[in-house]
């Protein structure tokens, strides 16, 4: 059960704009907030998943976080005991559950997490990393060095990655390798941890962004990540599965939201009479954050042997009608395409990751 202080981090008032709202799940770590009357009654209930929507639609984040808020949320009562509360949750796809008492007040948030404890470990989780790229734009520093294998806070890119995996409790990882694979698996190989979780797949040709998982040794029998090697992120692994789950998708797509501002004015035309021109305007867009869940129907899609990119995989899923679904992403990104960006990971690395003992 989540301790006082983790309690009272989580619970907050109608008024809160979304956006200060959206502080306190960050810093509370949880996946929830809960809203709550000044007499502690339980009004609704704002979770990751409202705010990724609100992401989406978008809305004004100045709006009180009432506006997103949940406010008949899956709740426990207080006599129930921890098993039924498990079944409750998995009934209803819920993890975490408010508990009240008869008077409608907030006891305690029971995390899934701790109830899962009490039971036999997890299923398997597998990822899957796509490290073959040749990373051409980042030579001269690519030619003796295969781009995961850069170091950004003193380690390579990839053992971050690797290391976010294992503390999610990844029980196989599967790395995709093409360019100067023999680097990364001498490296790889010679970090205890890593053994007996990490595994290597090498493509003899390449085969772009999604070809390479047709060369998986094996049957996957539940979703799975996938993710770029050359990312430093980080994307909540273990909530984009659930979110993948419970949205029922075949693929989940993890978005960034990023604003480029163009150094021209644009003008917006009606045949030859311009009917409006916006000056160095600030474009926003979401654009694909180089992290994926897949379920175990999309390999069927994937051609043995040929070159086929992620954006081939996801427009025959659109065509036949499946739904592929986005996870929008809030907290820290980068991919590290460009020198610029390996500058910055850099420079952002102890801040966004901590420090760290050195790999052995």
């Amino acid at each position: 059960m989540t301790q006082a202080a983790d309690f009272e981090a989580v619970c907050i008032a109608p008024t809160l704009s979304i956006r200060e709202a959206l502080d306190c799940l960050d810093r509370g770590h949880k996946r929830i907030l809960l809203i709550l009357a000044d007499d502690q009654r339980l009004l609704g209930v704002v979770t990751d998943s409202n705010f990724r929507r609100a992401m989406l639609t978008p809305v004004d984040q100045s709006l009180p976080v009432s506006t997103i808020m949940t406010t008949q949320p899956v709740v426990a009562d207080a006599g129930m005991s921890a098993d039924q509360m498990l079944s409750l949750m998995e009934r209803t796809h819920c993890h975490e559950l408010p508990v009240v008492g008869s008077d409608g007040r907030v006891l305690r948030l029971v995390l899934i997490e701790e109830l899962l404890a009490l039971r036999s470990r997890l299923h398997e989780k597998t990822a899957v990393v796509m490290a073959g790229g040749l990373g051409e734009r980042l030579r001269p520093l690519t030619e003796e060095t295969p781009k995961p294998m850069l170091a950004v806070g003193d380690r390579p890119i990839l053992f971050t990655l690797l290391d976010q995996m294992l503390s999610a409790d990844f029980t196989r990882i599967y790395l995709m390798l093409n360019y100067k694979a023999d680097v990364i698996i001498d490296a790889v190989s010679k970090i205890p941890r890593y053994q007996g979780v990490v595994r290597f797949v090498r493509e003899t040709e390449r085969l772009g962004t999604a070809g390479a998982l047709a060369l998986l040794p094996e049957r996957l029998d539940r979703p799975f990540i996938v993710a770029n090697a050359d990312l430093l992120t980080k994307v909540p692994f273990d909530d984009m599965l659930r979110f993948h789950a419970r949205e029922d998708n075949e693929i989940t797509v993890a978005l960034k939201e990023v604003q480029f501002k163009l150094p021209y004015g644009i003008a917006t035309l009606e045949g030859t009479r311009i009917t409006a021109l916006l000056e160095k305007p600030t474009l926003t867009h979401f654009i694909n954050a180089g992290v994926y869940v897949m379920s175990p129907a999309a390999l069927a899609r994937i051609p043995p042997n040929i070159r086929f990119d992620a954006t081939d995989l996801i427009a025959g899923a659109i065509a036949d009608g499946e739904r592929i679904g986005s996870f929008p992403v809030h907290e820290y990104w980068i991919d590290i395409g460009q020198p610029a960006q390996l500058q910055q990971a850099n420079q952002d690395y102890h801040s966004v990751f901590g420090s760290r003992e050195q790999d052995q």
